[in-house]
């Protein structure tokens, strides 16, 4: 059996802060939500910056490395050291 990615555990929290998919699309500079169901559908993992954009609008209740999981070390090596060292 195969594992679902992380990255889509971090999608039932985008949901919760922002509520609609129209809100999300909104923030990330989208006016239709076909630009985002991709990425709402867990078929992909969200776009680093749009990563960043989510944890900045949400004041850090969503992190970039629960969004991109398997591989923010390669896009936020400073988060991977944060992560180690803590």
């Amino acid at each position: 059996m195969k594992k679902n990615p992380t990255y889509k555990e971090a999608i039932p929290l985008i949901v919760a802060h922002y509520k609609t998919h129209l809100a999300i699309a909104k923030i990330l500079g989208y006016d239709d939500l076909r630009n985002i169901s991709p990425w709402m559908r867990g078929d992909r993992p969200f776009p680093p910056e749009h990563c960043v954009a989510i944890e900045a609008d949400s004041g850090g209740a969503i992190k970039r490395a629960d969004m991109r999981p398997e591989d923010f070390s390669r896009f936020w090596p400073d988060l991977a050291t944060q992560a180690k060292a803590a």
